[in-house]
């Protein structure tokens, strides 16, 4: 018997448990996928990504890259785990950006679906490699959340890089060809040997069975919580992190 139980192993859940059990408390950590010890930023985020952006930046070929990229990860998702007793579109071009960060071959014309951070990151990281990229928005305004004389400034940089951007753009579907893959679009056709869709995280409550808990979630599956993250009729079970509805930053999880 546990005084704590955690499911999930980012950020947030191996911060509380490390707290918990320095604080003498006993905690279990269940994580569904070994590959994730450590969280999103470590193995599929913030790290891997800047790490593939620095090597672009060193001028290195897209294999050496993706090596040094391999090489880092696993070493931190080993020490994220030393530190805890752990318990523990399906079409072939077309990618999440976790399988960005680990294609095998450098695409020579990546079309990118989605124009927000995720997106744009990739947009540069892909041209420093040789891509050729090219962005399709679905928003009539670039990067509208952000002020124009920023967003302006952007766009002005991703066009001088030759990272062509589209708006206003609706996907009407994918059709898979012999050696390259079309995004059929309301503005034309677009050829690519690889296909991001960068429109956004959803929380990975799936299959938890929450319900059987009584634990409920709002349309876009995140855990109900109050304002001190307590699962809403619940005095028991917290929620943290993504999950939560919380910015969907490494950082903001530390003071949660």
């Amino acid at each position: 018997t546990y005084q704590n139980l955690i499911i999930g192993f980012g950020k947030a859940g191996k911060t509380l448990a490390a707290d918990l059990a320095n604080h003498g408390q006993s905690v279990v950590l269940v994580e569904q996928n070994d590959q994730m010890y450590g969280g999103t930023c470590i193995n599929i985020g913030c790290i891997p990504s800047k790490k593939l952006l620095a090597e672009g930046a060193k001028h290195h070929d897209f294999q050496a890259a993706m090596q040094a990229k391999n090489t880092l990860i696993p070493k931190l998702r080993a020490a994220n785990f030393a530190k805890l007793d752990v318990a523990g579109a399906d079409h072939p071009r077309v990618h999440y950006s976790t399988e960005m960060l680990s294609l095998a071959e450098r695409p020579k014309r990546l079309v990118i679906i989605g124009g927000g951070y995720i997106s744009l990151e990739f947009a540069f990281m892909y041209q420093q490699f040789g891509s050729k990229v090219t962005i399709l928005d679905n928003s009539p305004v670039f990067l509208p959340r952000e002020d124009r004389d920023i967003a302006e400034e952007m766009l002005r940089v991703l066009n001088s890089k030759g990272i062509k951007v589209l708006q206003g753009v609706k996907i009407e579907a994918f059709r898979d060809n012999t050696a390259d893959t079309s995004v059929i679009t309301s503005q034309g056709e677009f050829t690519a040997d690889a296909v991001l869709v960068g429109v956004g995280r959803v929380p990975n409550t799936q299959g938890l069975g929450l319900a059987n808990a009584g634990i409920e979630t709002d349309p876009s599956g995140f855990i109900l919580v109050d304002d001190h993250l307590r699962v809403q009729g619940k005095n028991h079970i917290w929620a943290m992190g993504d999950v939560a509805g919380s910015p969907m930053f490494t950082y903001c999880l530390l003071y949660t």
